[in-house]
């Protein structure tokens, strides 16, 4: 028979006749040995002692099922669950989630105190005494950076949490707490910053055994102050906390919108307080590669010279690389014996300085003591820099096969790569620097660009004007020896129409042409002569008018 189905209804007996009663089971004869013996004390299960759970009755196999179920629990199951009841379950969770941004912002804060009020205060004043021989107050202080600073923003965060949930209500909003204080935690930069380095001097430190026995001590003392016995009291996983906190945050506030209710007047805030404490993420990560950057640069001073004049404060290092220069010299293969002038040369390379207004190149050839990399020889305004990319494999260089050009003032290098990946980074990097630096006013398409340059020759000619593609092309002020050419060019050359003004006072007015008077022009001469007539390449020719003074 299946247990699982219900069993029919038994039939009543018939009632007997007379309506007499059927016996009670006690005024039935019982038959001898029909009744089981009594049970002996030691096969009696042992009473429970006092304050002790009852035994509860054994479990149902897996298999077995109930030949009946309740009536209360058949209703259960055939009701639904509404939408009402769907959304108090979600807010049940979420009040979960945000007691549990209380409880782990209260661990941190202990965290911190232990870092600051009994490692670092111990162990900064034990530091260059007897007992810490060779460790300075200065490793002390770098090892911590501004952990001290961090613990007023997140006293005051969890108080504000508190404050919440102790008037909660279903309506009750906590984002915008954590958006208000998304600012404040960029004062982790600092530690950020110099967490890798700080690690290092930790580990030197380590190396002294008084330092470790020091460490113990205090651990031992920090384990009495902390809310569980898995709390972190080492000095290495304190100091990783600090680290992991807003990323942690950030899980948080995602957790909390996932478990609160459509139409929730805090779902917004949670989503833009997320948002605000990634941007602080970019921006901190962001900032270590620019300490980074910072730090390799200041450390080229006695290396390279004429880095201290491209020290700006608002100068900001990108990026920095050794690339191969394509060579000018590579053999060609086959057809015989390979010319004595075409025979490969050491590779060139060229060493790149990418600055957030300024590119600084310098190749390998050139001495890094005797060359001067702030020369303008050496360093291009950014709004003077293109970069042609070259989609085609080089066939000439199978081992480097990808290239970009990379263009400045009426210079360019061509730099190849073995891997297709550096080559689409430096370009992308490059590119998305530059474009930072233009306008639509300065640079109206991807080759015309209006700047200025001074250009590295020893008199220092200047241009102002516009370019197309590293070449002086279009309008135009070109001085040099105190003569000035104002008007048009084309590809390095005057051009068209323009105006020579002479440092001897002579000033011509006309038609220009590879660099020369070319066409028709009036020159005048300081002592009040003049010609008005044409020109050829330069010279009086054709017809024209003298007036002498």
């Amino acid at each position: 028979q299946d247990p699982c189905h219900h069993h029919p209804t038994p039939q009543l007996p018939p009632k007997p006749d007379g309506g007499a009663l059927p016996p009670k089971p006690t005024d039935l004869p019982v038959p001898p040995g029909s009744m089981p013996p009594p049970p002996k004390p030691q096969d009696l299960p042992p009473k429970p002692m006092p304050g002790e759970p009852l035994p509860l009755p054994p479990k149902p196999e897996k298999n077995e099922m109930p030949e009946e179920s309740s009536e209360a629990e058949a209703g259960k199951e055939d009701i639904p669950e509404t939408e009402e009841d769907i959304r108090q379950r979600k807010l049940k969770k979420r009040l979960k989630v945000v007691q549990e941004m209380i409880d782990t912002e209260l661990t941190y804060i202990i965290a911190l105190k232990i870092m600051t009020e009994d490692y670092y205060t111990t162990l900064i004043e034990a530091a260059e005494t007897e007992s810490l021989p060779g460790i300075t107050k200065e490793d002390i202080r770098f090892i911590f950076s501004n952990v001290s600073h961090l613990l007023p923003i997140h006293k005051t965060l969890v108080d504000s949490l508190e404050q919440r949930v102790a008037n909660w209500s279903d309506t009750q909003i906590v984002g915008d707490i954590l958006l208000k204080m998304a600012p404040f935690f960029r004062l982790y930069n600092n530690f950020q910053n110099t967490y890798e380095k700080a690690q290092v001097v930790l580990t030197r430190c380590e190396a002294n055994e008084v330092f470790v026995q020091l460490l113990e001590s205090i651990e031992k003392t920090a384990k009495t102050k902390v809310r569980t016995e898995k709390a972190a009291t080492k000095l290495e996983n304190l100091l990783i906390q600090v680290i992991q906190r807003i990323p942690r945050w950030i899980l948080l506030l995602n957790e909390c919108a996932s478990k609160t209710p459509e139409g929730h007047p805090d779902l917004e805030y949670l989503g833009e307080a997320a948002d605000a404490l990634d941007k602080v993420m970019n921006y901190l990560n962001a900032d270590i590669t620019d300490a980074e950057y910072r730090e390799k640069f200041l450390n080229m001073r006695s290396k390279v010279k004429g880095v201290d004049n491209l020290i700006k404060a608002h100068r900001i290092l990108i990026a920095e690389g050794t690339l191969n220069l394509k060579s000018k010299n590579v053999a060609q293969a086959g057809g015989g014996l390979k010319s004595k002038f075409n025979r490969v040369t050491k590779e060139a390379k060229l060493q790149i300085w990418l600055f957030n207004d300024v590119i600084v190149s310098l190749k390998s050839t050139k001495s890094k003591k005797r060359t001067n990399v702030s020369s303008t020889e050496y360093t291009w305004p950014l709004q003077l820099v293109w970069v042609k990319d070259n989609p085609e494999l080089d066939p000439s260089d199978p081992k480097m096969p990808h290239s970009f050009r990379l263009v400045g003032p009426r210079k360019s290098y061509t730099l190849r790569f073995a891997d297709y990946g550096e080559k689409n980074n430096w370009v992308t990097k490059i590119r998305d620097t530059v474009k930072k630096q233009l306008t639509p006013e300065i640079a109206p398409d991807d080759t015309k660009r209006f700047g200025s340059y001074k250009f590295p020759d020893k008199h220092g000619p200047e241009y102002e004007g516009w370019w197309n593609f590293g070449q002086i092309h279009g309008q135009g002020t070109f001085k040099v020896f105190g003569n000035t050419y104002i008007g048009e060019w084309e590809y390095n050359s005057k051009h068209g129409n323009g105006s020579f003004h002479s440092v001897t006072g002579s000033e011509y007015h006309g038609q220009w042409e590879n660099d020369r008077p070319h066409g028709t022009g009036d020159l005048s001469y300081p002592d009040g002569g003049r010609y008005e007539g044409e020109w050829h390449e330069g010279y009086r020719h054709g017809k024209g008018i003298h007036y002498y003074s």
